[in-house]
């Protein structure tokens, strides 16, 4: 008997007082690494984002504190 080595069987039960129920669900190899890349990509692309964020989160403080040390200076020079 030959294997077919192109997909993934998961077998999901489901059970209920009076019976249970078993369900077979096939998902092809190549559509299951895809997604499981581009899960990854999505991930990666959401923590690029986050991190840009705090990023520029302190750059803004950073300016702030420029901003209000810029005018305490001319407060004292006049």
């Amino acid at each position: 008997m030959v294997r077919d080595e192109r997909f993934y069987a998961f077998i999901i039960s489901y059970t209920s007082r009076s019976r249970s129920q078993i369900r077979r669900v096939c998902l092809h190899k190549k559509w299951l690494k895809r997604s499981a890349v581009l899960a990854l990509v999505l991930m990666g692309s959401a923590i690029y984002g986050f991190y840009g964020l705090t990023q520029q989160a302190a750059h803004w403080r950073t300016e702030r504190e420029n901003q209000r040390l810029r005018e305490e200076t001319d407060r004292q020079r006049q």
